[in-house]
């Protein structure tokens, strides 16, 4: 279960990142491979709010609600760049990486799910797994 307590505010990093990350995937192949995720983390049978939160951005796909205007980035798209990078790794590093990621998006659903609430816990996700590689 979450501390809101220990919860840090993500709007001091707006504006602050650095980053290229511009998708190129169709909102049609982001739905799926989402899906997989969502999949995959319900087989970790966790009992939180961890698939809305991936469920909350997949159906939000491009739109207002999933960009975060000072960072000028959308949560689809750092979450398909995730999901992509976690094909690199072997399987049981797969599950570590999305077991992290239902406890993030458990956190972002209960906590932030602003625009830089959703990019910010899915940015730290895609930073970790992308210099683990």
């Amino acid at each position: 279960m979450s501390n809101p307590n220990i919860f840090q505010d993500v709007h001091r990093f707006d504006g602050l990142w650095v980053h290229n990350i511009k998708s190129t995937v169709s909102i049609d192949d982001k739905i799926t491979s989402f899906n997989s995720l969502i999949k995959n983390i319900e087989e970790l049978k966790l009992e939180n709010k961890s698939v809305e939160g991936i469920k909350l951005i997949c159906n939000s796909c491009q739109q207002e609600t999933n960009y975060d205007p000072a960072n000028k980035v959308y949560a689809d798209d750092i979450l398909i760049e995730f999901y992509n990078l976690l094909q690199y790794l072997t399987l049981d590093n797969q599950k570590t990486f999305i077991y992290i990621l239902a406890a993030q998006m458990d956190d972002m659903f209960n906590l932030g799910t602003c625009q830089s609430g959703r990019c910010s816990i899915i940015w730290q996700m895609y930073k970790s797994l992308y210099e683990s590689l």
